[in-house]
């Protein structure tokens, strides 16, 4: 199909950024165009910056290819606010209609979520192995769904936090 992660990843996040400037919420993305930024600048531009929150937009993949959902990942040394925003994320998101395949801690020093000081999530859109799916998250339709319901969960939890 000739999908690229990376161009579905973008698209979203600008959505997501678009929809957050609308609400009034200043948005720093780590990268606003197809350039390469390194784990370790994207946790540098967030803690400089002091963000009061991050979230890593991505697609998942696996070996086994029906599965499908998106996952909200939180860090290993999890904390509270982390975990709340997570849990506003996959109600979201859920509440959009996308399907669920996990909430959790993530096990393998995912270095944004373990560096970054804001509480931070990795959230991942779906599964580009999922044949279905990747056809799906293709689409500049189908990327709004997610989109909007991580905005809103967003604008959600500064609200309360």
């Amino acid at each position: 199909m000739g999908i690229l992660e990376k161009d579905i990843n973008l698209a979203i996040a600008t959505a997501v950024a678009a929809n957050l400037h609308r609400s009034g919420i200043d948005v720093i993305l780590t990268r606003s165009s197809d350039s390469f930024v390194a784990l370790d600048r994207r946790v540098g531009i967030a803690n400089n910056l002091g963000a009061r929150l991050f979230v890593s937009i991505h697609c998942d993949s696996s070996p086994v290819h029906s599965a499908k959902g998106f996952s909200v990942l939180v860090p290993h040394s999890l904390s509270g606010k982390a975990s709340s925003l997570a849990h506003v994320i996959s109600d979201s998101l859920k509440g959009a209609g996308i399907q669920r395949h996990g909430l959790g801690r993530e096990d393998h020093g995912v270095r944004v979520l373990d560096r970054t000081d804001a509480p931070a999530v990795l959230v991942e859109a779906g599964f580009l192995s999922n044949q279905i799916e990747a056809s799906n998250l293709v689409t500049s339709t189908y990327q709004k769904k997610p989109a909007d319901a991580i905005a809103s969960a967003i604008v959600e939890y500064l609200r309360n936090n």
